[in-house]
């Protein structure tokens, strides 16, 4: 377990040429910190919001693999602000809500700003 817990830490990829037998949450969790895209080979029964929202936050593309009813604004927005394109995998009830804050966010940074508050924080070169 130790050899192949250490390839995954190491190579998220990894986690393809692990005994299904040994493979576990915590390995998962390790392969996917590492390797979002590899949200894709983890079994079902390791796919758990810490799972899931571990390789969003890495690739956010990976939200294509996270189950539905763990879709969940959080979860989705994470997705999103890592990549914008991972918008088309927001669930619908979402999707208006998501986008417009994604939306919200780039026309501030376009004119200089940092939205705090709903008050424009100018960026300061130091």
């Amino acid at each position: 377990y130790d050899l192949c817990y250490t390839a995954v830490l190491t190579d998220g990829q990894a986690l393809e040429f692990v005994p299904k037998h040994i493979i576990d949450e915590k390995m998962c969790l390790a392969a996917v910190k590492n390797c979002g895209s590899v949200l894709e080979i983890v079994l079902n029964i390791f796919k758990t919001h810490d799972v899931c929202l571990a390789a969003v936050k890495n690739n956010g593309m990976s939200l294509f693999y996270v189950p539905n009813h763990l879709k969940l604004y959080y979860m989705c927005l994470t997705a999103v602000t890592e990549y914008k394109r991972a918008l088309e995998f927001v669930p619908k009830p979402l999707y208006h809500q998501i986008n417009r804050i994604i939306f919200e966010n780039q026309w501030w940074e376009s004119i200089g700003c940092k939205p705090i508050n709903h008050e424009c924080i100018k960026f300061v070169s130091v």
